[in-house]
């Protein structure tokens, strides 16, 4: 027992006396940094606002795609016919968003049980009343066209636009239930489908040589329907609708979507009639340069709608458990990095945006670097505005949209009256990028005014 015991002392006396390995601070404080930000990055918000960012860049690059291919494949007219009615198309969507699925998207988190399936299942309703009414919208513009013996290449898009935009609006209206249940994975399987679908039968299209707009139109619309259907049915057993709560949920999305739906007119007025200022004083071909230029520069527009479309749900319920003052910080954080990113992107366009317009469209649309170069900068702009209006609809404040809209637009129209018949589509560049900053300064002291006071909007308790 002896000779045991004076083992152990011995052993004891060998690990007191061996020389201790210090691991250096800086060694230490990098390992922290590494793990700090490995958590950062697998935070279920950022795994799930890649998700949203892949989802959205699918549809802009289908999108893209379409308007390279009809470009190369037609006419600079038809192009420019084709501009058109994807404005006529985007604003119908715009104003589905604004009724239906933004109030869904920032009402629905404070839902529960009956109440949110009842609610959801009217909501489809409304959706569908929509699509008859943009049907119903679409198939009279056309005929007034062929009454007046006028727009003859008009007349077919809009023929096509009356069917083809009930799968697209129905396409649209998933993809903002999808995300404002959180299953982005969903949105995202749904949106692949339908886009792979689309750049196939696009290319299919070129290559067999009968791609036109109307043609399009068709394949659009097309490959949209089957996959929003499905993801429809997969979402049957939160649909409920109660007959006896309709007109009540209209109501309510009502009084919340009217000041977006306002705003958006604002915006017709103002940015989303510079196309048509262009058509009066420039012609249809200067529309098609146009178009191509806001495509051209709209490459990032797949970053900022994919933080939109995810920013706008994911503040609904980060306001529902932590209030406005948090939601507020987060937005001033993404407006941040969104303004490091817009400098990076505006250097990339005037460096390479004209090489580029002449890869992807041909020589026939090259030539207006200072126009492409106004444009990217605009679009920066925009992302800041994109931000910002999620975070005022959010916070229960929809109409401060109204009136930024309303200023950015008489900016807007101010600049285009003034500029375009002199400067023709350098004249509407300036006007688009006048707009953005409008809306983003307005917007911002608007903000800054609210954040110091707790404000009561729609029923939903905000407090900063």
């Amino acid at each position: 027992m002896s000779n045991l015991n004076s083992e152990m002392i011995g052993v004891e006396s060998d690990i007191t006396n061996m020389p201790i390995k210090t691991v250096p601070q800086s060694s230490t404080k990098r390992e922290s940094r590494r793990r700090r930000l490995m958590a950062k990055a697998f935070k279920p918000a950022i795994r799930e606002g890649t998700v949203v960012l892949f989802d959205q860049g699918f549809c802009s690059i289908a999108n893209f795609m379409t308007g390279i291919l009809v470009a190369r494949a037609c006419s600079k007219d038809e192009y420019g016919v084709y501009v058109l009615g994807f404005t006529l198309l985007v604003t119908v969507e715009l104003v589905q968003r604004c009724l239906i699925s933004v109030p869904l998207t920032v009402l629905s988190p404070h839902l529960e049980g009956r109440d949110y399936t009842a609610y959801l299942g009217n909501t489809l309703i409304h959706h569908f009343v929509f699509s008859g009414i943009a049907t119903v919208g679409f198939v009279l513009a056309a005929s007034i066209l062929f009454l007046t013996k006028q727009g003859h290449g008009m007349r077919a898009v809009l023929i096509v636009l009356s069917f083809a935009s009930v799968p697209m609006l129905l396409r649209d209206f998933m993809r903002y239930v999808l995300l404002a249940q959180l299953r982005v994975w969903q949105s995202l399987l749904m949106g692949l489908a339908a886009n792979v679908a689309i750049v196939g039968m696009l290319s299919w299209s070129y290559v067999g040589g009968w791609l036109t707009a109307p043609v399009a139109y068709l394949i659009l619309g097309g490959c949209s329907g089957l996959p929003a259907i499905i993801m429809l049915l997969s979402i049957g057993r939160y649909l409920r609708p109660a007959k006896n709560r309709l007109l009540h949920d209209l109501r309510k999305d009502w009084r919340f979507g009217r000041w977006t739906l306002a705003a958006t007119g604002a915006s017709m007025i103002g940015e989303r009639s510079v196309p048509w200022f262009v058509l009066f004083w420039c012609g249809s071909s200067s529309v098609a340069v146009f178009g191509v230029l806001m495509a051209m520069a709209g490459i990032i527009r797949p970053l900022i709608m994919g933080v939109s479309a995810y920013l706008t749900p994911k503040l609904a319920h980060h306001i529902k458990s932590r209030g406005s003052a948090s939601a507020i910080k987060v937005c001033m954080k993404v407006i941040g990095a969104m303004g490091i990113l817009g400098g990076v992107y505006v250097v990339f366009m005037w460096v390479l945006g004209e090489k580029m317009v002449g890869l992807l469209y041909t020589v026939r649309y090259q030539g207006y670097l200072m126009t492409l170069g106004i444009i990217a900068i605009g679009t920066s702009l925009g992302a800041i505005c994109t931000i910002l209006k999620a975070l005022i609809r959010v916070i229960g404040n929809p109409e401060i949209e109204f009136w930024s809209s309303g200023c950015a637009s008489v900016v807007c129209i101010i600049i285009s009256i003034s500029l375009i018949p002199r400067l023709g589509i350098l004249g509407a560049a300036i006007a688009i990028t006048g707009t953005n900053l409008t809306f983003a300064v307005v917007t911002g002291l608007r903000i800054a005014w609210i954040a110091r006071s707790p404000v009561i909007s729609y029923g939903i308790r905000i407090g900063v």
